[in-house]
């Protein structure tokens, strides 16, 4: 969900720039997408994404092997 709406908020983001040739050299201006005047942006965007993903599923791993565990132990001395 954050990934997805820093994703939409920095797509909308907009910058202007000078315009190449003759109308620049006088002043000229254009406005274009901030991720194509930064590129850096787009791989900076999808760690994040990945750590979005990622941590969560790596802590979920974790829990399942130490309920696994929890459980056996409870069995046992339920059963016991």
């Amino acid at each position: 969900k954050q990934s997805v709406t820093l994703a939409m908020y920095l797509s909308a983001q907009t910058v202007t720039v000078p315009v190449s040739g003759f109308w620049g050299f006088f002043g000229g201006t254009t406005t274009i997408s901030l991720f194509t005047a930064q590129p850096w942006l787009v791989p900076a965007l999808v760690g994040g994404g990945v750590i979005y993903v990622g941590l969560p599923v790596m802590m979920l791993s974790k829990a399942k092997g130490r309920w696994a565990d929890t459980e056996k132990k409870l069995n046992d001395a339920f059963w016991s």
